[in-house]
C-alpha cells in the first residue's frame, strides 16, 4: 500500500460506498482521498 495512486484511493472508497449502499457519503470521500493522496506525492517527489 505505499504505493497507492490517486486513482485507486478514489475506487476504493467508491467501491466500499457500493458494497455499504452509501455511495453518496463515500464518494466525496474519495475525491478528498484523491486530493491528499496526489498532494502527498507531489510532496514526496518534488
Amino acid at each position: 500500500m505505499s504505493k497507492l495512486s490517486p486513482f485507486g484511493a478514489l475506487l476504493v472508497c467508491s467501491a466500499i460506498g457500493l458494497l455499504t449502499h452509501k455511495f453518496g457519503l463515500w464518494f466525496p470521500i474519495g475525491i478528498v482521498a484523491f486530493l491528499v493522496v496526489s498532494v502527498m506525492q507531489n510532496r514526496r517527489t518534488g
